[in-house]
């Protein structure tokens, strides 16, 4: 698949999901919004003439945040095509009826992926029917992972030997021996070659001493 192609599609994605997302809007805003798309994908400071007029406050929020998600939240470019501030973009963050509805347009944003993903699965394509199985239906067993369950405690414990009567060079030799053991855990082939080695650096354990 050539560059130009990849591009194309992942355009052609975009746009998808613009109008998409432009039927959640109410119909004044998307009315505007239709006059200020052509901006969406401009390099320049200007502001959509469409935003300088006397706008409701629901309306310019909503203007914000479908800029908001179709410039992959760039706040400053979203700021510019709904014509705010960006101060009193985070003013409005604030607010329920704002918060409220960015979540609606994020749960859009969500069905619009997964009627997508459904589609190709309809469609037969593999990458897409394993995927939907291995999050969709892990506990039939499509998943790779393993899950582990476990009730009641979990206790660890620590040996310290300052908690023992122990003379020094009692304590010498354990910590001694102790390093012996790790090194051999981690250094297999000095206890010498074949299967009789490796059986033996497996069934080390080690205690932890501190």
């Amino acid at each position: 698949m050539t560059v130009h192609r990849l591009a194309a599609e992942r355009k052609k994605s975009l746009d998808d999901v613009g109008e998409y997302m432009l039927g959640k809007l109410s119909k004044p805003a998307r009315k505007i919004w239709k006059q200020v798309e052509f901006y969406l994908d401009q390099n320049d400071n200007r502001v959509p003439s469409a935003v300088r007029q006397e706008l409701a406050t629901h309306v310019r929020q909503e203007l914000f945040l479908h800029a908001m998600m179709l410039s992959n939240w760039n706040m400053s470019k979203s700021c510019r095509l709904a014509g705010v501030t960006r101060e009193q973009a985070l003013r409005w963050n604030e607010e329920i009826g704002f918060k409220k509805a960015l979540k609606e347009l994020q749960e859009a944003k969500k069905d619009f992926f997964e009627d997508a993903l459904m589609g190709l699965v309809a469609e037969g394509y593999p990458g897409a029917i394993v995927f939907a199985n291995r999050t969709q239906n892990a506990d039939r067993g499509y998943t790779e992972k393993m899950q582990v369950e476990h009730s009641g405690l979990i206790h660890h414990s620590a040996l310290n030997l300052d908690e023992l009567e122990l003379s020094f060079e009692t304590r010498r030799e354990i910590l001694n021996a102790v390093r012996k053991k790790r090194e051999l855990r981690d250094n297999p082939k000095e206890l010498g070659n074949g299967s009789e080695a490796e059986k033996t650096a497996e069934n080390i354990v080690d205690a932890e001493v501190v």
